[in-house]
């Protein structure tokens, strides 16, 4: 009987398809000795997965903070930056 491999993913959001999963085998290939922390640095650079910057993070709620206590739910590190937008400070 034979395995059947799933060729597309979804991780955190995006959906991962067949090539870049080969992608990501073959940067284990030309990376043989590298540890998986460098391995996923390189591939999230690759990706251009990224976070919020916790300085810029934490800057925004001083900035703001007489809007955070008001509607702490817009103002996570995921979504701070759409609440900035949305009153117009960017």
């Amino acid at each position: 009987m034979l395995a059947v491999v799933q060729t597309e993913f979804r991780y955190r959001g995006r959906n991962i398809s067949g090539a870049e999963i080969e992608s990501v085998r073959q940067l284990i290939a030309d990376h043989p000795g590298l540890s998986r922390r460098r391995l996923s640095a390189k591939l999230c650079q690759a990706w251009n997965w990224v976070q919020a910057n916790p300085f810029d993070y934490l800057m925004a709620l001083q900035q703001h903070a007489a809007a955070v206590p008001k509607t702490p739910d817009r103002w996570l590190p995921w979504n701070y930056e759409q609440a900035i937008a949305a009153a117009g400070c960017g």
